[in-house]
């Protein structure tokens, strides 16, 4: 009896033993699926499209201040201003800021936007010397058609509407990014100080 009841659990033994490691097996694969959810989670999270958030600017809105802004001509492949109104600021940065962010809306008549769509203002710095830091976001660049052409009237906007409204603004420095840039996309030179290109603007 003693022999046989022994036989029985060692089988009963054997036919157990395996079950350990099943429900282990079980619970990793388990929590390997929940940790897959978590960080396919957070991946999704990050690639969801954000819409930028304009910059605070101090400005007082009882002071409206009427400038022009440089877009693409249609038919003459230059550049002609837009009227457009910022508002007064004690601050000189809150103003020039408001120009910059009027000319990444883009026109509002017949003319062309020379600004890549997306791109965004990062800082505006302007030293004691009147130079203009203008910092914008990579898609200044890396959404650029390219071409001679397109980017003269890229930079001809950009500095054209900083030194026609502003006339201690001397100079002009691009960056995207937070870093300098040689080209834009290959064509024209970016790097050190841009000046107005008062060829490109038509005359009336």
């Amino acid at each position: 009896m003693r022999r046989r009841r022994g036989a029985v659990l060692a089988k009963r033994g054997r036919g157990r033993g395996p079950r350990l490691p099943r429900l282990w097996m079980v619970g990793l694969i388990s929590l390997a699926l929940a940790l897959g959810v978590v960080v396919w989670k957070q991946r999704h999270r990050f690639l969801e499209p954000v819409t930028p958030k304009a910059p605070s600017i101090p400005v007082d809105k009882d002071k409206p201040v009427l400038i022009k802004v440089f877009f693409g001509s249609p038919k003459r492949q230059r550049l002609e201003a837009e009227a457009r109104t910022i508002y007064a600021s004690a601050h000189r940065d809150a103003q020039v800021k408001q120009a910059i962010l009027e000319l990444l809306k883009g026109p509002r008549s017949s003319l062309v936007a020379v600004i890549p769509t997306g791109t965004r203002l990062n800082e505006l710095y302007i030293d004691k010397a009147g130079t203009a830091y203008v910092d914008l976001s990579d898609e200044v660049a890396t959404r650029h058609p390219g071409g001679v052409l397109a980017e003269r009237l890229t930079i001809g906007a950009l500095v054209n509407t900083l030194m026609y409204n502003f006339p201690e603004i001397t100079a002009v420095r691009l960056f995207t990014d937070g870093e300098p840039r040689d080209t834009l996309a290959g064509h024209v030179r970016t790097s050190g100080r841009l000046g107005r290109d008062r060829e490109l603007v038509v005359r009336r």
